[in-house]
């Protein structure tokens, strides 16, 4: 068994705008712009309030009504704008997601009293103009959504990606972070260890032309972002079991007597067997679990994921020889019926390509002050 462990632990300012040594990197968020204009006259209005509704980010317009959030969680927001004079006005529906800008912009009415917030409901771009590179992004929903064994089922299905290797460059040349830490075997440079994909927030797969910030990459990069401590206590269970069942049939070399350390080659015999009889019922089992909320409101909060995978593969052997069994006549010239062969193996059927696996993921966020917040995780595999 394998033991792998990522921890990061750091300290980040809470507000819109990044400061100079905020600790965790810039690739696990995504930022909010966009202008406000009066909607009578169509003027850019400086100095109103723009903020993300039910958080303490946000920013304030300049002198041509632009405004820019940055350090923004991936996930689905409303974003509210406040200024006096005007109504106040709700956007909601905004996806963030990882490495990218969401635009969203307002058109206040005047009033002169206070009146009605106007809720708008936004739209997704379809085609986004400042996009540089050949991006794609799933997020948690589309990860439940699509029939996948793992994440890099998902990986696998971008476009210019074939078995963990990109636009035909080594698997070795991907270079894959988990919530901006670098997860890449010093051995061969590939994935450390697999990121189950109901601990996945968004998932980003850069194919071509990555920016700067990404290093020690040559095909492609992998950006996973976990998910969030939820603001309410929730939790869900998936699981299933399943079997192979088939009429093939499958030839194996059967031996008529028990074991023994004098056999010939008249204790053996040719037998077929369905893929029924030689796997086990359980021949693939699956749990998975997520449960998280805060401990101290608007203080602490606490997400554990973890998921156990038996599959035992559609490969069979059959245990009749051990390594330490021994031959004589085989290679000296004997006639066949004078062979005497050693097979103390059992005789059981045995799974060829067995992938059994545990993963955990704890992840901790605490908010310290109003404008530093503390996040801790750790993965064990």
């Amino acid at each position: 068994m394998t033991l792998l462990f990522v921890l990061a632990a750091s300290v980040t300012p809470n507000s819109g705008a990044a400061e100079p040594g905020a600790a965790i990197p810039d690739e696990i968020y995504g930022k909010i712009a966009g202008t406000v204009v009066d909607g009578a006259t169509g003027e850019p209005l400086p100095g109103v309030n723009v903020f993300i509704d039910g958080t303490t980010q946000g920013a304030a317009t300049n002198a041509d009504g632009e405004y820019v959030i940055l350090r923004v969680r991936p996930g689905t927001y409303a974003v509210k704008a406040t200024f006096i004079g005007f109504a106040t006005s709700i956007v909601e529906g905004i996806v963030v997601v990882v490495d990218q800008t969401s635009r969203v912009d307002f058109s206040l009415r005047e009033e002169v009293f206070e009146g009605e917030e106007v809720v708008v409901t936004a739209e997704r771009e379809i085609v986004e103009m400042d996009r540089t590179t050949t991006t794609a992004v799933v997020d948690a929903d589309q990860l439940q959504a699509l029939p996948l064994t793992g994440i890099n089922d998902a990986i696998n299905l971008q476009a210019g990606v074939v078995d963990g290797r990109f636009r035909g460059g080594r698997s070795g040349e991907v270079s894959y972070l988990v919530n901006g830490v670098p997860i890449n075997n010093a051995y061969n440079n590939q994935a450390a260890f697999e990121i189950e994909q109901n601990m996945v927030s968004n998932l980003q797969v850069i194919s071509g032309v990555f920016n700067a910030e990404y290093g020690q990459a040559q095909s492609g990069v992998v950006n996973i972002v976990t998910k969030d401590v939820p603001d309410e206590w929730s939790g869900n269970v998936l699981a299933y079991a399943g079997t192979l069942v088939s009429n093939r049939k499958m030839e194996f070399v059967n031996r008529t007597s028990g074991p023994g350390t004098n056999l010939s080659i008249a204790d053996f015999e040719s037998r077929e067997y369905t893929i029924s009889e030689i796997t086990p019922l359980h021949n693939l089992s699956d749990l998975q679990f997520s449960f998280g909320g805060p401990l101290l409101r608007d203080r602490l909060g606490v997400q554990l994921t973890a998921r156990r995978l038996v599959d035992k593969g559609h490969l069979v052997g059959r245990e009749l020889f051990m390594p330490a069994d021994s031959s004589e006549g085989l290679t000296t010239g004997r006639d066949p019926e004078s062979w005497e062969i050693e097979s103390t193996g059992d005789g059981d059927f045995v799974s060829m390509n067995t992938n059994e696996r545990v993963s955990v993921n704890l992840g901790l966020n605490g908010r310290l002050t109003r404008t530093l917040q503390l996040e801790y995780n750790l993965f064990w595999q």
